[in-house]
């Protein structure tokens, strides 16, 4: 399979003929699936998901459609392989097969009479043969219950719990529409699995938040340690700066009385001179 710019983008080994190729979307997720006509069977491949499966045929598969019988019913898969017709349901399980007693060369579906319902066109060398379905409303709602509960199974197996919630959802209210007790309780159990998973992821993803949060708790310690040190510092620096500032206001003082004690002694010393020499300050 390639993308638009023509680069490969999936590639998956059939190890079968293929001759005829389709593409539909049967599980409504918005893309298409493939379909393939092999020498032996019909060939599904989920591109989205790369799940594949196959439903078996008893010739090769020369004619596909993905068409809907009804307007409200899902899509299914009508193949023929010349000798007779299959109706495959979107899942790729075999919902009926139709033996016509004549070569096959096309088929078509189509409400050539309005009601509702598509007829089935079959063209041989020279002859069009057209036939009705007789489709019931409880067969049509069992079948697409079936599809919803198989696509919630798969979902489930491959990871895809929310997906699967979905469908399981979907099933159980046909189910519980058609007064199905014993598929309403696969159904509900289905779901009692599905939660359990849910509930299983959501604790794993907690476990890993709880962890990221005690890591990051451990690696601010060492900050909040170094704050406590720095405190330890300055208040052991505050008495140091104490005792040397009364240190140096001592000095200051001694060093004030020192001049006083020479001022007195040199004034002393005047007074003696001025007895001595009354005229001892008078200028010459």
């Amino acid at each position: 399979i390639l993308d638009d710019s023509g680069a490969l983008r999936i590639r998956n080994k059939v190890n079968k003929e293929i001759i005829s190729v389709i593409t539909a979307d049967f599980d409504d997720d918005g893309l298409d699936e493939l379909v393939l006509g092999t020498n032996d069977s019909i060939y599904f491949l989920d591109i989205a998901s790369n799940i594949s499966y196959e439903c078996k045929t008893d010739g090769s598969i020369k004619t596909v459609l993905a068409t809907t019988l009804e307007k409200k019913s899902e899509l299914e898969i009508f193949a023929s392989d010349g000798d007779r017709i299959y109706e495959i349901a979107g899942n790729g399980s075999l919902l009926k097969r139709y033996e016509l007693n004549q070569s096959i060369s096309r088929i078509y579906l189509k409400d050539l009479d309005n009601d509702g319902v598509k007829e089935l066109i079959v063209s041989s060398d020279n002859v069009v043969s057209v036939y009705g379905f007789e489709i019931e409303r409880k067969e049509a709602d069992n079948k697409l219950a079936k599809r919803y509960y198989d696509k919630a199974c798969l979902y489930l197996s491959t990871g895809y719990p929310e997906n699967a919630s979905f469908y399981a959802e979907k099933a159980l209210a046909i189910y519980s529409k058609l007064n199905d007790s014993e598929n309403v309780y696969r159904c509900r159990e289905l779901l009692q699995r599905i939660e359990n998973e849910i509930r299983k992821e959501a604790q794993a993803t907690t476990t890993t938040s709880t962890t990221t949060t005690t890591s990051t708790t451990l690696k601010a310690q060492p900050t909040v340690l170094k704050d406590y040190g720095t405190v330890i510092i300055i208040i052991a620096i505050i008495p140091a700066l104490i005792g040397t500032f009364l240190v140096l206001r001592r000095r200051e003082k001694i060093i004030d009385y020192r001049e006083i004690v020479n001022l007195s002694i040199k004034d002393a010393k005047s007074r003696i001179m001025k007895i001595k020499n009354p005229d001892h300050d008078k200028d010459p």
